[in-house]
């Protein structure tokens, strides 16, 4: 039962308990997941390096090789992250050294109350920030920014996919067993379509990403500690084979997350 209690447990001091584990992914998966949302937002965005840019959740930027801000806008734009992690956020600021990359701007804030004008940006990329959150705070979360985005801008915004149902049951064995150090939550697409309509965003597109087999990212977790040429080889081709699995009707099933381009009206 959601409570008092629950709303406020979800504070910084624990997300940074949470965090502190880092990636849960190599760097072969990570760059694999990383390029398909890239690709994503540069397809739904084609003029992103014009535009003034939001990313909710900087643990990808701080911890992973899927890390988006770092990619995207390189030369101009206006690029923002924001993190309720104050070590999330110090650990992206420390990263940013290593790309060769116009700075980004890191805020420590909480995403359901963003330290922003009204109609500030653009576009803002919500990369499973909000699957994270009790159901029953979305509707004020994505009204916020929906506060903060100009009239026609872009919310790109992506949930854990539930017609994924192995990567939903292992998640859910995950937090039973303590596994999953953090609270999640997972969507259909009718579900995430309801919820951001119902709050005056148009969607325009609706799709999935980072398709691959559950359970697979710690087979081969384990299997890079082998250090051999040969495994990276299998690896990298078993990505090949997901990327052309992503391309044909069983991306709905494979897919771990719901990604969304909505319009606000």
């Amino acid at each position: 039962m959601y409570s008092i209690k629950m709303k406020n447990k979800f504070n910084t001091t624990y997300w940074n308990k949470a965090t502190r584990k880092g990636h849960y992914l190599d760097d072969i998966y990570g760059k694999y997941k990383g390029e398909d949302i890239k690709q994503l937002i540069e397809k739904w965005v084609p003029d992103i390096d014009k535009k003034r840019i939001l990313k909710t959740d900087c643990f990808e930027e701080a911890y992973g090789h899927d890390q988006i801000l770092f990619n995207i806008a390189k030369e101009n734009g206006e690029v923002y992250g924001i993190d309720i992690s104050n070590e999330v956020i110090e650990k992206a600021k420390e990263r940013q050294k290593e790309f060769k990359t116009k700075k980004r701007t890191f805020i420590c804030c909480d995403t359901k109350k963003l330290s922003f004008e009204d109609n500030f940006f653009d576009v803002i990329i919500s990369n499973s920030s909000h699957d994270h959150f009790p159901k029953k705070e979305l509707p004020a979360a994505i009204r916020e920014l929906k506060r903060v985005l100009k009239k026609n801008g872009v919310l790109i915004l992506t949930m854990h996919n539930k017609h994924n149902q192995i990567f939903y049951f292992a998640c859910q064995f995950g937090k039973l067993t303590g596994l999953i150090p953090y609270y999640t939550t997972f969507f259909t697409k009718k579900e995430t379509k309801k919820l951001v309509g119902e709050e005056g965003f148009k969607v325009e597109y609706i799709t999935t990403y980072f398709h691959a087999i559950n359970q697979s990212h710690k087979i081969v977790k384990f299997l890079r500690k082998i250090k051999s040429k040969k495994i990276d080889r299998s690896i990298k081709n078993s990505v090949k084979l997901f990327k052309k699995i992503g391309k044909t009707k069983m991306n709905h099933y494979l897919g771990w997350f719901i990604a969304l381009k909505c319009i606000k009206k």
